[in-house]
């Protein structure tokens, strides 16, 4: 007579699956964890940078990076152009130098393209994001570690981390957030290693980690390299003992500031101005008021729902998991089990959000990034919920088992249903970027010609049309002497020449107009 009980065996079968997992995962050399860690996350960043977004950029801050980058690879700061041209191939993050009209640069800081460069050589750039997330995957479990000093803590977080759906696609882009994530990691870690040995050595790694943040986001090093400073000098007995290699890394953070002094001298005219300055101009202030001359008028209301906005997304996409993160994130608080570091790590998203909120701009394109570089301090602290979850229940002989069935079946909710329906949010025509382009010029077997671009039926954002030319632009040599050269259309108001006189420039071709709608 068949019944709805589960039988002994199946049972016992369950639970020796889940020593097997728990062998694998909880109790398998560090070196080997950390390898798994890393060579997983970066193969998912590698099938997804191809899978989503082609290997290229799809928004004109990737678009003007890797720009950079092919300057920084002839090992120059700025390149030369002919200024009778610039209306033809002007693009959004590429300046202008002030009191420099014959040249051209990105408007980002080096750090990002300098790391770009290093993917140009092996002619893969868009491998450089999906290693930096591998290695971040490991940091975060390593912050965990140092942190907390608990072993499943830490591996904890290495599986949340490489499970993220967040984590993963931004790590498949061309931006710059992973990087400066990293960095930011490292120096967290190092300041904790600091704190505990005294050790020169990570005085120097932290520094040029806290620096190299600097060169990629500086708004995220000041903000996230306060917080650390803050967190470590609230430690007066240890930093009156450390306090020489503190302030040794401290000169070597400084070094990189005086390093984006010179590049930002030669690169966009002026020491003390920022690319974005230069491109944006009025609209790249922060505060409250009408942005520039537009009629977007940011206030106190539109900061609160753009925060509102970036911390629902976090908390959609930061785990995965049928289950809210910030279930995870603050139980050690309403568990009255908060210790100092959890406080510490949960300013780095009190801080970055803060800041974000007088920045007008919503990033439209993958949501909630601008919060990105608290994301491994938040999945450590997911692991940290998580463990003190698991201490309160372990008493109930019931229940004890239920943190372990929900880290397991959160894991893979996120790797297999979270992850593909979050992946569905990026098209191949997302972002500034649509993929129909190479596509028809290698069908049709186009060779020595220019390709005037215009678009219609153009997608409005953030009070800006987005015309897809970033396409084209980025398919262009530096000396605009391909094979195929890649025009704006005089068409365009914003070009304000005719055809004409691009095609003087350019005689014995074939003009073709391409229209993408």
């Amino acid at each position: 007579m068949k019944t709805g009980r589960i039988s002994m065996p199946a049972l016992g079968a369950a639970r020796r699956l889940w020593d097997l997992l728990s062998q694998a995962l909880l109790h398998s050399p560090r070196w080997a964890f950390n390898l798994v860690l890393f060579s997983a996350g970066t193969a998912i960043g590698v099938y997804l940078t191809h899978e989503l977004f082609q290997a290229v950029p799809h928004i004109d801050d990737g678009v003007a990076a890797l720009y950079q980058a092919r300057i920084f690879q002839h090992a120059k700061l700025v390149w030369p152009v002919d200024p009778t041209l610039k209306p033809f191939f002007d693009t959004f993050g590429v300046i202008t130098p002030i009191g420099k009209p014959g040249y051209w640069a990105g408007m980002y800081t080096p750090g990002w393209p300098l790391l770009l460069t290093v993917g140009l050589w092996f002619k893969a750039p868009w491998l450089v994001n999906p290693v930096l997330g591998g290695l971040l995957i490991v940091a975060v479990s390593e912050l965990g570690r140092e942190l907390y000093g608990n072993e499943k803590v830490a591996r904890v977080a290495g599986m949340m981390a490489l499970a993220s759906p967040f984590l993963a696609v931004v790590s498949a882009t061309y931006l710059s957030h992973t990087p400066a994530a990293l960095f930011c990691t490292v120096a967290w870690w190092c300041a904790l290693r600091l704190l505990r040995t005294g050790g020169t050595w990570y005085a120097l790694i932290g520094g040029a980690s806290l620096g190299m943040t600097l060169l990629i986001r500086p708004e995220t090093a000041v903000v996230l390299g306060s917080v650390i400073a803050l967190g470590v000098l609230v430690q007066i007995r240890r930093v009156l003992v450390v306090w020489r290699q503190l302030l040794l890394a401290a000169a070597v953070a400084s070094m990189a500031a005086v390093a984006l002094l010179g590049f930002q001298f030669i690169a966009v005219g002026e020491a003390g101005t920022f690319g974005h300055a230069v491109e944006m101009q009025s609209k790249s202030m922060l505060g409250f008021g009408r942005v520039g001359d537009s009629s977007w008028i940011h206030t106190p209301q539109k900061a609160m729902l753009h925060g509102v906005k970036r911390l629902k997304e976090l908390n959609r996409q930061l785990l995965g998991w049928p289950l809210p993160a910030v279930i995870l994130i603050l139980a050690p608080f309403y568990l009255f089990r908060a210790k100092f570091a959890d406080l510490w790590l949960l300013a780095s998203l009190v801080a970055l959000a803060g800041f974000f909120a007088f920045y007008w701009y919503w990033e439209e394109w993958l949501p909630g990034r601008y919060l990105f570089a608290a994301t491994p301090m938040l999945l450590v602290l997911c692991a940290r919920g998580w463990w003190v979850w698991n201490e309160r229940l372990r008493r109930l002989p019931v229940i004890s088992a239920l943190p372990k069935w929900v880290l397991l079946i959160g894991l893979s909710y996120a790797l297999a249903v979270a992850g593909p329906r979050y992946r569905e949010f990026f098209g191949p025509h997302h972002g500034d970027v649509e993929s129909w382009l190479p596509k028809v010029v290698e069908a049709h077997g186009i060779s020595n010609a220019v390709i005037f671009m215009r678009s219609t039926g153009r997608l409005k954002h953030s009070g800006t049309w987005n015309d897809f030319y970033a396409t084209g632009f980025m398919r262009n040599t530096l000396n605009l002497d391909g094979d195929v050269i890649y025009a704006r259309d005089g068409a365009d108001k914003e070009v304000g020449l005719p055809n004409e006189h691009l095609i003087k420039r350019y005689p014995g071709r074939t003009y073709y107009a391409y229209e993408f709608n």
